[in-house]
């Protein structure tokens, strides 16, 4: 009975990281790339796709509290697996370790990035303050670096978990169907990373990774219709 209770737990687990969550990641990061093309585009896409309380209720019910059961339930089986052997539904041990490792420091991350934007929203703050927000803080050191380390652990933690994932919940039952989806894990979850420096990039220094010209200041976005000119 408790092997099967375990296997449940790690079923559930399993199933709320798949399903909302990284499919939720995918939707945020292609919501956030609009801001690549400048400040009304940000707005439009995230006043588009989710403004208004009733988005809220969904992001709080489809999002949040999985991600907290998530990561309860996480901890709950290290915590209770943390001298033990076996590798689970990862190659090797230390990879699961790997994996447990970049979870904590993803929901740090997560929660850093919801103290620093969601909450905007919940006070009734729109796009344009978001956009605002981040281009005068993501340039600051000290948030850039927390900023492309969380982004990396986010997606190494993504890359290894979808293929954990589908072998737990048994969509793949071979260890060469098991190894192909690692390998597709691992470019997508690098192409995922790749786009989300893009992203980060424009709001430090103002242009997407690559970009030529110069940078635009926050100022200049802020006000683009030149209302603050003398």
């Amino acid at each position: 009975m408790a092997a099967d209770r375990a296997m449940d737990l790690r079923k559930l687990h399993a199933l709320t990281g798949l399903v909302p969550l990284a499919g939720y990641l995918c939707f945020h990061l292609w919501e956030t790339a609009s801001a690549t093309s400048g400040r009304q585009a940000f707005v439009g896409s995230v006043t588009g796709a989710g403004g208004g309380s009733a988005a809220l209720w969904l992001e709080t019910l489809l999002v949040l509290l999985p991600l907290g059961a998530h990561a309860g339930m996480g901890i709950a089986m290290a915590a209770r697996d943390r001298r033990g052997t076996d590798p689970g539904s990862h190659p090797s041990r230390g990879l699961r370790n790997l994996q447990r490792a970049t979870g904590v420091a993803a929901l740090a991350f997560v929660l850093l990035h919801l103290g620093h934007t969601w909450w905007l929203k919940v006070g009734g703050g729109d796009g344009a303050l978001i956009y605002d927000q981040l281009r005068s803080d993501a340039g600051r050191p000290v948030y850039l670096v927390a900023y492309v380390l969380g982004l990396t652990c986010v997606f190494f933690h993504l890359a290894q978990g979808v293929p954990a994932a589908a072998r737990t919940l048994g969509f793949v039952r071979t260890d060469a169907g098991h190894r192909g989806l690692r390998v597709l894990g691992a470019v997508a979850g690098l192409v995922l990373w790749l786009a989300a420096l893009n992203t980060l990039s424009h709001f430090a220094v103002g242009r997407a990774l690559g970009g030529g010209g110069a940078p635009e200041s926050v100022s200049a976005e802020s006000d683009p219709a030149g209302e603050m000119a003398p």
